[in-house]
């Protein structure tokens, strides 16, 4: 049996968990390590989850709560690189 982590060690795994994982809408919760496009079609915003953007069969759509787009286009932009906010 492994011995325990240490209490920093499993508040930074449970951090990073947290951080990764997002709810989106009352029955979706999605890992963002999987996110590869946010599309917004009138008023629905749905976000593709797969393993890469051009192929719709490796993946799936998720509906996005009204509530909940803000904070996932902000989710989503502050694990982003060479992106600027205006």
């Amino acid at each position: 049996m492994p011995a325990p982590a240490p209490p920093a060690a499993a508040k930074r795994r449970s951090r990073a968990r947290s951080r990764s994982l997002i709810r989106v809408h009352r029955n979706w919760l999605v890992n963002l390590a999987f996110a590869r496009e946010l599309e917004r079609d009138g008023s629905e915003t749905t976000l593709f989850l797969g393993a890469s953007i051009g192929d719709e069969s490796q993946g799936i759509r998720v509906p996005i709560s009204r509530d909940r787009a803000q904070p996932l286009r902000n989710a989503l932009l502050a694990n982003a690189t060479g992106v600027r906010r205006f």
